[in-house]
This record gives structure tokens, C-alpha cells and sequence, in this order.
């Protein structure tokens, strides 16, 4: 895989536990990835404690736990409230 650091034309996010810029530390081809992550994710950097919001689909590095579900549970939390 090849990311390119500061090329958002490319369509994934490169989401790593880095502390800055919310998780995301490069883009990658879209024809270079086989799976991708669905957005409107919470991401945990299991190792440094940094979270993130994701809402596009993004592809991680590793050491990296994903809630989509959670969110879905949230929204319709507040849905019928």
C-alpha cells in the first residue's frame, strides 16, 4: 500500500493513531485498497488512547478499534428521545 501524505484528492483516508490532523495521516488510491472501513465511525488508538470521528470510509493502520455500530445506537437514541 502507498499513501501520499498530503493529497486529499485521493479518496481514503489513511487513519493512524497519530494525535493530530484527526487521525488522518495521508491518503491513499482508491484502486490500491481492497477493504475499506465505513465511515461515521468512532476510531480508538488502542495503544496511545487518541478517538477520533470519522464520516467518510477510510482505511486504518494497525492497533486501531472501530465502533460503527455504537454509532448507529447513538443516533437512535436520540432519535427517540
Amino acid at each position: 500500500m502507498v499513501y501520499y501524505p498530503h493529497n486529499s484528492n485521493l479518496k481514503h483516508p489513511y487513519i493512524t493513531r497519530t494525535d493530530s490532523n484527526n487521525g488522518c495521516n495521508g491518503y491513499v488510491q482508491k484502486d490500491m485498497v481492497e477493504d475499506t472501513e465505513k465511515g461515521n465511525a468512532l476510531i480508538i488508538g488502542d495503544t496511545t488512547s487518541t478517538c477520533f470521528y470519522q464520516k467518510d470510509d477510510f482505511i486504518t493502520g494497525g492497533h486501531i478499534i472501530i465502533f460503527s455500530k455504537l454509532i448507529k445506537l447513538i443516533n437512535l437514541f436520540f432519535l427517540y428521545q
